[in-house]
């Protein structure tokens, strides 16, 4: 025994030594131990060194492994085989490699194992076979595996495993199955045993897919009692154990197993060298055990051969592996192993076999067949609505073909209109009476025994015209905008041409023909009326509608008598007249008069009789009655009001008179804006900025309305008490509280504000808010149904530093000294600090997409709306905001150097026009209402992270998007650019927002899209985010509606809004959040439940300096890629003509080019030195080089006109210490000459705005942000997650199974489903990838919708 073993080391020196062993294969690269042969396509296995520790043969194509393949390789360690085409593995595959270690086989092809593949692996320590097709795995596979660690099987068709499969692997500490197809039934029950046995520490994730009570769940965490085997559903026969090869004596007994289940219980079939082994048989030797095994007495030479066992139920059948039966050691004359078949008449052939014992024979039958060929195919065509077509189709073949038809990959449904017609083209189609669902790909199949073949045809329906939407007769007041809405369907597109008194409409601006169809007249005047005729007309009709329209010339709504202020003795009677002449004309000419006081509308303990005399009579008057009265007249859109105070006691007639010369200016101002914003001929390209943010409802109009009311009456109040004192401007004196209280709450109750104190009642439709979020916000807070809900005030953490101590803006007065020194321009900030250095171009981020800067912005306009004053004239004489460098409300011009740019007009300005934000009436938690003087507080319109972007943050708007004309819960969708496209958003045709002046008939003759926020117009890729996910919310409402037909529209709406922002939320968090925080990320830390005591509004500093951090991650170069990646043909647009240009997502190739720029292209990376760039700074919102601001400055300066504190306050805040010299900040700005810039423009670094020492803060490695930014982004986004009663992971909001679905969500998923030619994508689309390691969208997880079935 010992000479043997030395003759084999022996061998193994020699063998070493020769020249021949140490050679590298062709195109493999060799180093030392190492062989690396990837992408060389090899289909085999070379020779290599018998040295090597590490082989590679990473992506090849490999599909199987002889035997003797690592012969005398006994000092592999590692062997890479993953990403080749193997599909299955042979027995002793991997004989010979006593030291590996490490062997990898995923992401090949693999069906099957054989149950003696891994013999010899007696070191084998981690085994990776995930991401092939495996259905089972034999039993005693991993029996001769005693080091296995590790054991990946995840991502196969795996739906069950044979009862303790891995009892042998004592060293197993890691274990996936997850992303099979387990059913977790009795068969399987053993594996939760298994992993939770006495001394095991096995870290396993085996997650269950059916039955469905236990769908999502992990196997080691369900209990042995769960695994049930339901006899009464139908289930496919499943084979847990098949027979392998046998090798025994003559005589000795032989058992082939055949473990199968399935139910009805399968039938199981034997076949022996192909023929069936008969149930009764003369051979009584042979019989079928009762669980399906076959066994073999005596065993003879007449049963050597192959064997298989085949199941079959009513659900499906199954086929075995085939194993053989092979003799050892013996004698006897020859037997066929296989014996030649009959096939089909053309010949007889014969075998013939003989050997000394004897001689034997067997013969068969032979035709030779051909496979079909067509002989005739079908070609495209076009057919007319209602008739008939004939698609043409013959094969020819031997056996003679099958002809059948499918349209769009599916088999033709049963339809008496299809007919096979066999006259002249046996096999060709007719289709009768064609419709557009007939339209489609159709194929025409012939199949015989031989082989298939198809050829393929489109059928295109064309349909005339007919109207979706008819124009009606209208009659309307003098000045208003008329619509007459013309939409029709057919195929093709019809066109859409209008007539006036049977004349072309005229060559006047006020005429506009919308993409919809609508003819918009724009302030009509008596001329205009006539008769009105909208023609369609496509290749195979027309239609016309005819409609007349009159013009009424207005009369404007005026008091006959108005009411007087009087005062009164208790116990009289009062009259207050209110008598009107004119009003509307039309369908809403009726005339509605409401009587109210302080802002609260009177019941019916009034007598009040009706316009246009009404008179309001109180009867016995009590002190109580003591107020303003208000006659509000309304008639269709015209609308006055008049007021009343009686004062029991006193008359305060000057104080009236104040807040009616306010009320008058603020009207006025607020009329002249609106005015001037439908004014499209008038509208100037930077006011589209203001109108965006401008209150996008009544409601928010007319709250902002009464807010600046408020406010400027105080103004007024506070100039005349300055002037009886004679204070000088720059003077210190708290004016405020020399007016009082009490003076103040009167402020409030005559201006309107008492009118805004919402009373919310929860209880009125508690079963819908337990359910779904309100569309405003409110009630998701039960205790405190307004936190967090629309038109509130944001949420402050720190007190606002208003320079009157109230409502004064930071800087409103210029030469106002804070520490000793007057504050820099915001202007000269931005081009000094924030913009980048020089003519150096950004540099890129090595990490992160350009879609890491896109999903920010996407989400902050989810959080936070800021509602601009409602006017952009000044409140005292009307000057426009931008023609004034002046502060006066609301104007809060930009001053300081003179901001050159691309104008002239600009040159000659020496300020930067800007807007106040508007102010909450009242202001503050503790205002008027409550006894307190309150400052100033700006209004969120919108709520929690929600989808409020997608949906809208109002009811009416809410209501307004959605598509009214089904029942499928489904949004509005506007126009495909191709046929078969996915649609684009709807135009936004109820607004008067277009996209600017552009240089183009084409760039004018798309209107802004419609979406859940007007911002969505603001750039195209912000577009693109919005239509994606319109097209999301679609796509899974037209699944909910067809799983679950009986649901009505709302339920379906509610229940799909609710599954869009689940997943906005997990995307923010589980994939967004941990990049940009890093390490800061657990200052959010683990979700621990909804806390109703958490404020869930929006902190203001967030929405107003830390968020708008984003603004540095910008690329000056928004990127459009074709579909090889590439440029596409109309080329990668600089940021600013990106701006208000929904035309170039029209008639420049769609969303998709764009998105393929944000998940391909790096953002900006962010440093100091470079901090925006100079689009932003320079040219932001230029359009045709007509006007540019300053974002940068903008930010400083809405951060002052909030009164936000300084940056020191943010830092101590934030745990940092207090910087009393600008050398303090060197921990956290390193960067020497930005301290200098600040110390040159600031002097002090208590000066410093938030913003800016926000931004300029070195970012903390790890994550994309400086500590204070990271602080005040933590402390939010803790707050948004635990205050939200409906968050997605929040129990009782969605089931376990839904929930598990939800966490598969990904944007990589939204964006393979909702775009038209991305087919490959990031698997996370906010990393930076190469172009080589982007997947198919079939391997990214989805949402399983199936989970939301109503059973």
């Amino acid at each position: 025994f010992h000479f043997i073993v030395f003759l084999l080391e022996l061998g193994r020196i020699s063998n070493a030594q020769r020249p021949g062993n140490r050679r590298c294969p062709t195109g493999c690269v060799c180093f030392v131990t190492t062989v690396r042969c990837m992408h060389l396509r090899l289909d085999s296995i070379p020779r290599v060194p018998v040295e090597t520790r590490i082989l590679d043969m990473r992506f090849n194509r490999i599909r199987s492994i002889p035997s003797s393949t690592f012969h005398r390789m006994w000092n592999l360690n590692t062997l890479l085989l993953n990403n080749n085409e193997i599909q299955s593995i042979s027995e002793d595959a991997f004989r010979g490699l006593s030291s590996l270690k490490y062997l990898y086989l995923y992401k090949n092809r693999i069906r099957t194992i054989h149950k003696r593949a891994f013999n010899g692996l007696v070191s084998l320590e981690q085994l990776y076979l995930h991401d092939n097709k495996l259905v089972t795995v034999p039993s005693g596979t991993f029996a001769t595996l005693p080091k296995l660690e590790r054991l990946l099987l995840h991502a196969n068709l795996i739906e069950t495993l044979p009862n303790r499969l891995f009892d042998h692997l004592t060293s197993l500490k890691r274990l996936r199955l997850d992303g099979n197809r387990l059913r977790c039934d009795c068969d399987l029950s053993w594996l939760a045993t298994f992993l939770k046995g006495p001394g095991r520490k096995i870290f396993a994730a085996a997650i269950c897919h059916h039955p469905r009570t236990l769908s999502g769940r992990n196997i080691p965490g369900i209990a042995a009692s769960e695994f049930h085997c339901d006899n009464d559903r139908n289930i496919a026969p499943i084979f847990y154990e098949q027979p392998e090869d046998v090798e025994v004596q003559q005589g000795e007994a032989v058992t082939f197993r055949c473990g199968v289940r399935g139910s009805p219980k399968p039938l199981v079939t034997w076949y022996h060298n192909g023929w069936v082994i008969l149930a009764v048989r003369l051979d009584t030797r042979v019989r079928k055990l009762n669980e399906g095994s076959l066994m073999i007495q005596s065993s003879r030479q007449s049963d050597r051969g192959n064997y298989k066992c085949t199941a079959e139920n009513e659900v499906g059948s199954l086929e075995s592996t085939v194993a053989s039966l092979t003799f050892s050691g013996s004698t006897g004359p020859p037997v066929f192993v296989t014996v030649p078949r009959d096939q089909e008449n053309n010949g007889t052939y014969t075998c013939m076999a003989a050997n000394s014992e004897g001689y034997i024979n067997s013969s068969a039958k032979l035709i030779v067949r051909s496979p079909p060929i067509f002989t005739s195919n079908p070609t495209d065509q076009s057919a007319v609505q209602g008739r008939s077509v004939t698609l043409e189709c013959n094969a020819e073949g031997v056996p003679a073909p099958k002809i059948t038809w499918l349209r769009d990959g599916n088999l033709l449904a049963r339809d008496q209109r299809y007919l096979l017609y066999f006259l002249i083209f046996p096999g060709s189609l007719v289709i009768r009476q064609v419709n557009p669902g007939d339209e489609g790909t159709y194929t025409c199949k012939a199949k015989s025994s031989v082989g298939v073949s198809t050829t393929d045809a489109f059928l295109t329906i064309m349909v005339p015209p007919r109207f979706t939407v008819r124009p009606q007769n209208q009659r309307v007041r003098q000045g208003l905008t008329v619509d007459f809405q013309c939409q029709v369907a057919g195929r093709p597109q019809p066109q859409i041409v209008w007539t006036v008194n049977g004349r072309a409409v005229p060559d006047d601006p006020r005429f506009t023909l919308l993409p919809s169809g609508t003819l918009r007249l724009l302030r009509a005047q008596p001329d205009h009326a006539g008769n009105y005729r909208c023609e369609a007309a496509n290749a195979v009709g027309a239609q016309h509608a005819q409609v007349s329209l009159t013009v009424v010339p207005s009369t404007p709504l005026s008091f006959v008598r108005t009411p007087l202020d009087q005062t009164v003795d208790a116990g009289t009677h009062v009259r207050i007249p209110c008598h009107i002449n004119g009003g509307g004309v039309g369908e809403d000419s009726s005339t509605s008069v409401i009587w109210s006081k302080d802002g609260i509308r009177l019941t019916s303990r009034y007598s009040i009789t009706r316009a246009p005399s009404s008179e309001l009579l109180i009867r016995q008057v009590a002190r109580d009655d003591t107020g303003r009265y208000e006659c509000r007249v309304r008639s269709g859109s015209d609308a006055i009001a008049a007021c009343k105070l009686i004062l029991h006691q006193l008359v305060l007639s000057e104080l009236y008179e104040t807040i009616q010369t306010a009320t008058n200016d603020v009207n006025q101002r607020i009329n002249n804006t609106i005015e001037h914003f439908n004014d499209r001929y008038d509208i100037l390209p930077w006011d589209l900025l203001t109108l965006v943010r401008f209150p996008s409802t009544r409601a928010g109009v007319d709250f902002a309305r009464a807010a600046e009311v408020f406010d400027v009456t105080l103004r007024m109040i506070e100039c005349c008490v300055r002037q009886g004192m004679k204070l000088k401007n720059d003077e210190e004196q708290d004016v405020i509280s020399l007016i009082g209280t009490e003076a103040v709450e009167l402020v409030a109750n005559l201006s309107g504000c008492a009118a805004h104190r919402p009373t919310i009642d929860c209880s009125r439709d508690i079963c819908f808010h337990r359910k779904f979020r309100s569309s405003d916000g409110t009630c998701n807070n039960l205790h405190h149904p307004m936190w967090g809900a629309s038109l509130t005030p944001f949420h402050r953490i720190l007190q606002p530093i208003y320079e009157n101590g109230f409502n004064a803006p930071i800087s409103w007065n210029s030469n106002k000294k804070y520490n000793n020194n007057t504050l820099p321009s915001p202007r000269s900030v931005s081009v000094s600090v924030l913009m980048s250095a020089g003519s150096r171009p950004p540099r890129e981020d090595p990490e992160f997409t350009h879609m890491v800067m896109q999903w920010g912005q996407f989400l902050d306009h989810d959080l936070d709306f800021t509602t601009m004053a409602p006017s952009v004239q000044r409140f005292s004489d009307g000057l426009a905001c931008r023609d004034t460098c002046e502060h006066e409300a609301p104007c809060f011009p930009i001053g300081g150097e003179i901001i050159r740019n691309f104008s002239l007009i600009v040159n000659m300005i020496r300020c930067m026009e800007f807007t106040r934000s508007s102010a909450v009436c009242g202001s503050g938690i503790t205002s008027v209402f409550f006894s307190a003087i309150s400052r100033r507080e700006q209004i969120n319109q919108i709520t929690y992270l929600d989808g409020s972007n997608i949906y809208s943050s109002s009811e009416n708007e809410m209501r307004n998007l959605r598509d009214l004309s089904n029942d499928l819960g489904l949004l509005k969708e506007g126009q495909s650019l191709e046929l078969g496209q996915k649609p684009l958003l709807p135009y936004n045709v109820y607004s008067d927002l277009e996209s600017g002046d552009g240089e183009t008939a084409q760039q004018r003759s798309v209107p802004c899209f419609l979406a859940g926020d007007l911002r969505a117009n603001e750039q195209v890729s912000l577009t693109t985010m919005h239509t994606l996910w319109m097209r999301e919310h679609n796509r899974i409402a037209r699944y909910i509606k067809q799983a679950n037909s009986h649901w009505d529209g709302e339920t379906i709406f509610h229940e799909t809004r609710k599954i869009v922002g689940a997943q906005l939320q997990h995307i923010t968090y589980s994939h967004w959040l941990p990049k940009i925080l890093g390490p800061f990320n657990s200052m959010i830390g683990e979700y621990r439940g909804y806390d109703p005591n958490t404020p869930s509004s929006i902190v203001n500093v967030f929405a107003t300096a830390a968020f708008r951090f984003g603004h540095t991650m910008i690329n000056p170069i928004m990127y459009r890629l074709n579909e090889t990646w590439h440029e596409t043909r109309q080329g990668n647009l600089n940021l600013h003509q990106a701006f208000f240009a929904p035309f170039r997502i029209v008639h420049e190739g769609g969303i998709d080019p764009l998105i393929r720029g944000l998940i391909a292209k790096p953002m900006k990376k962010r440093d100091s030195n470079s901090n925006m760039n100079a689009e932003l700074i320079e040219r932001l919102f230029a359009m045709a080089e007509e006007v540019a601001l300053d974002l940068g400055a903008l930010n400083i300066q809405r951060g002052r006109d909030h009164a936000l504190p300084f940056y020191n306050d943010w830092r101590e805040f934030c745990n940092l210490s207090r910087a009393d010299s600008f050398e303090d900040l060197a921990p956290e700005i390193k960067n020497a000459e930005v301290r200098n810039k600040l110390r040159e423009l600031y002097k002090v670094p208590s000066n410093i705005d938030p913003f800016v020492g926000m931004i300029v803060e070195d970012v903390v490695p790890g994550s994309r942000l400086g500590p204070t930014l990271a602080c005040i982004l933590g402390e939010q986004f803790k707050r948004t997650r635990d205050g939200d009663r409906f968050w997605y992971e929040n129990p009782g909001i969605f089931s376990p199974t839904q929930l598990n679905s939800l966490k598969q969500a990904s944007l990589a998923r939204v964006i393979c489903d909702n775009t038209d030619s991305i087919k490959s994508v990031p698997r996370d689309v906010f990393l930076n990838q190469p172009l080589a390691d982007f997947v198919p969208c079939d391997e990214v997880p989805s949402i399983d919708l199936s989970a939301w079935i109503d059973c």
